[in-house]
Order: structure tokens, then C-alpha cells, then sequence
């Protein structure tokens, strides 16, 4: 019995000290446990509980340093200002003129052109022969006032008092030139300000500017009967041209660095017309002659070739060379226009000028467009693209180079001048501008 006991006593305890190892060792386990799930959760920093609620810092160090800085490049900025000034007032004080600052400010907004659609409606002071050009998109006009330009939305953006007798505008790209052709006077404008007001040393005939803003005066001289002189686009004199024979026209090209001098001759009973063509910069001069033919106008193409008008044919030329040649053949020319790469061309084919011809040429001298109408025609003015306008004495006609039949719309009083815009037309008169067949 005793025995028995033993070796269940014996038996009991190998079971308890294994339950104990296996409890040991499942202890060791779970103590273990904790320490791996921390381990994860500084590996994985998205289980760590993040509170919502809680209030953002108030001061951000990073955005304080930013500001810190900022805030000393200003200071600095404002120093070097007031430095720089002080040193032009102490030292340059007698180059700070007028002049200067329009010389400055000439080149300010002349590298935009925007696209416009229609026109506004502009109302002015009624002017006595007034002179209309349209600049880099805005309508410029021209009086015995003084020079206004006009923005599409109607809003004047220039105003500039002036004397002039008989005032003419001519514009290119870049400038908007204003002469007097009843004196010396005339003037350069930027679509911000007046850049130049100066005088001729005679009465100036005529006018041409290009688009890079090289332009050239037409005046009497003292050596010859006329005198041509060129000036850069920062308005110095680069060559003069002397000229015994009437000239009628000049016309520089739009890179300004050909011109072209239409004049007219009398040999014997009748005249006889000469084209000059000038390389600007230089001396040297190219002429033609052309007998039985009185000039009329001339004028460069956008792509370089030059258009002229006579009362009998139109010529145009590449260089000093003919390209091309229409012959009027006895009709009456009553109006012409020179846009973009196109010349058009309205002639009379009887006495009264009740029956005319249409005519779209491009630089070839080949018709792109023909027809008759029978309107008296008083202008004829040609968008350089899809269009050509015909005014007559109470109503401008719209004709699409494409063909079809012409729109036409009335007009509210007595138009002066005619501008193709973008679209449509602008119509002049003494005391405002309104605008028409955009949209069509």
C-alpha cells in the first residue's frame, strides 16, 4: 500500500511539473507579446491613434522663418530704392527730361496686339476734317484738337491736345504718326503716351512710318524742290533723299528697310510717272520710268512687294522688278486700298461714275476678285482677307471675296472714312465712329 502510494505520488508530481513548464512557458510567451506589438506599431505609425479634436499648434516655426525673410528682402528692396533715387537726384539730375522719359516709355506695349470683336459705338467733339487710323486695335482720330484713342470698349485711352491746321495719321505697329500738313509740326504716339512732339525744319507734304517704327518726312528743301528723310525707330535721321521732279506718294515697307518715292514729270504734252526705290541707310537709289502715266499712290504689301497705282494701270513690283501689270484700259480709278497682301480697286467705267468695277488684286497683279456695280462709289477700303467695303452715298456694301450677294446697311449720317477691322467695319464721322457687319 504503501508502495502504491508512492508511485502515484511520484506520478502526480511528474504531472504537475509539466502542467507548471507548459504554464512557465506560456507566461514567457505572453510576456513576450506586448513587446512585439510595440515594435509593429513604431514601424507602422498609422495605428497610432490620432485625436481629431485636438487643437492645431497655434505658431508654425517653418512658415515664421519664411515670413522672417520676406520681410528683410523688402526692407532691403526699399533701402536699394531710395539709395538708387538719391543717386540719380545728386548725380544725373540733367538727364532726368521729358524727353528721356518718353524715349524710356516709347517701346511699352507695342510687342501685344489683341483680337477684338465688335466696336463700341464712340462719341467726340465734332472735328473739321479729322484723319482716322486704326492702331494696334484701337481707333485713333486725329482733329484740329488734338490726337484721342479710342479702346473697343468705347473708353478713351489718349487725349492729347494739339494745333494742327490740317492734321493726317498715318500708323504702323509700332508708333501712330500725327503731322501737320499745313506746317512743321507732328508727333509720334505709343498706345500709352506721347512719345515724340517735334518739328520739321519746312512744311511737311507727307508721311510714312513701318511697322518696326522707322518713318520718313516728305518736306521743301533749300537744294531741291523736295526733301525725304528717314528716321530710325528712337527718331534720329539715318539718310536723306533730295527730289527735283512733284513727288506725289512715299511708302516705306514694314521692316523698314526699303522705300519707295512715286513722283510725276511733264514731258511735252503730257507727264510721265517715276518710281525710286531706296534702301534705307543708303545713298544709292534705283529709278523707272513710266511715259503717258500719272501716279497716284504707292504702298508696300505685307510680304514686301510694292503696289502702284496710275491713272491708267496698276504695277506691282519685288525688289525694283515688275511681277505684275493690269491696264485700266480707259476707265477712271475712284478709290483703292492696300491691306495685308491685297490691293483693291474701285474705277469708274462711265462720265457720271454711276456704273464702276470691284477689283481685289494680289501682288502678282492677279484678280482674286471682279464685279460690277452700279452705285457711285465714294471709298472702297478692303479687310486684307475675306471682305471688301464699298461706301457710297447713303450706305456701305459688304462684298465677300467668295462670292455671293453684298449686305448692305444704311448709314446713320455722312461717313468720312471707312476702317475693316476684325470681322467687320468701322464707320468715320465728323463727331463719332459705329460699327458695323460684325457678327454677319
Amino acid at each position: 500500500m504503501a508502495g502504491k502510494n508512492s508511485e502515484w505520488e511520484q506520478d502526480e508530481l511528474i504531472r504537475t511539473g509539466s502542467r507548471r513548464k507548459k504554464a512557465s512557458g506560456k507566461r514567457v510567451r505572453d510576456r513576450k507579446a506586448p513587446d512585439d506589438s510595440a515594435a509593429r506599431k513604431k514601424k507602422h505609425p498609422a495605428h497610432v491613434p490620432i485625436a481629431l479634436d485636438a487643437e492645431a499648434p497655434a505658431v508654425n516655426s517653418y512658415y515664421i522663418a519664411i515670413a522672417d525673410r520676406y520681410r528683410w528682402a523688402k526692407l532691403l528692396s526699399v533701402i536699394l530704392l531710395v539709395a538708387f533715387l538719391l543717386i540719380m537726384l545728386l548725380f544725373y539730375r540733367k538727364n532726368i527730361t521729358y524727353g528721356n522719359l518718353m524715349y524710356l516709355i516709347r517701346d511699352l506695349d507695342t510687342g501685344v496686339v489683341s483680337t477684338v470683336g465688335k466696336y463700341a459705338d464712340i462719341s467726340y467733339e465734332r472735328q473739321y476734317a479729322p484723319s482716322f487710323a486704326l492702331f494696334r486695335d484701337r481707333i485713333a482720330v486725329a482733329g484740329a484738337s488734338g490726337f484721342r484713342l479710342y479702346n473697343a470698349s468705347g473708353s478713351k485711352e489718349l487725349d492729347y491736345e494739339s494745333a494742327y491746321g490740317d492734321p493726317r495719321l498715318v500708323a504702323g505697329n509700332k508708333y501712330a504718326l500725327l503731322y501737320d500738313a499745313a506746317g512743321k509740326s507732328y508727333s509720334m504716339y505709343t498706345t500709352i503716351a506721347r512719345v515724340l512732339n517735334s518739328e520739321a525744319d519746312r512744311v511737311i507734304e507727307d508721311a510714312a512710318v513701318a511697322d518696326d517704327g522707322t518713318y520718313a518726312l516728305l518736306t521743301g528743301s533749300d537744294e531741291s524742290k523736295y526733301l525725304i528723310t528717314v528716321y530710325s525707330p528712337d527718331f534720329k535721321p539715318v539718310v536723306k533723299y533730295y527730289k527735283d521732279k512733284y513727288v506725289i506718294d512715299i511708302a516705306l515697307d514694314s521692316k523698314g528697310e526699303h522705300m519707295a518715292v512715286l513722283s510725276a514729270g511733264a514731258a511735252g504734252a503730257g507727264a510721265y510717272c517715276e518710281i525710286m526705290f531706296c534702301t534705307v541707310g543708303s545713298e544709292k537709289t534705283a529709278s523707272v520710268e513710266l511715259q503717258n502715266t500719272m501716279p497716284l499712290f504707292t504702298g508696300y504689301a505685307n510680304n514686301g512687294k510694292l503696289a502702284v497705282v496710275c491713272d491708267n494701270k496698276v504695277l506691282f513690283y519685288d525688289g525694283d522688278t515688275l511681277c505684275g501689270q493690269y491696264d485700266i484700259a480707259g476707265a477712271v480709278p475712284v478709290g483703292f486700298d492696300l491691306s495685308g497682301d491685297y490691293l483693291a480697286l474701285a474705277v469708274s467705267k462711265n462720265a457720271v461714275g454711276s456704273e464702276n468695277d470691284i477689283i481685289l488684286f494680289d501682288t502678282n497683279g492677279n484678280i482674286i476678285y471682279n464685279n460690277t456695280i452700279n452705285e457711285k462709289i465714294r471709298m472702297i477700303a478692303a479687310d486684307g482677307d475675306r471682305s471688301i467695303y464699298v461706301l457710297c452715298e447713303d450706305k456701305v456694301q459688304q462684298y465677300a471675296v467668295s462670292g455671293g450677294e453684298p449686305v448692305t446697311e444704311s448709314l446713320r449720317g455722312e461717313a468720312l472714312d471707312i476702317l475693316p477691322a476684325s470681322g467687320g467695319a468701322v464707320i468715320c464721322e465728323a463727331g463719332g465712329t459705329y460699327s458695323l457687319f460684325f457678327g454677319e
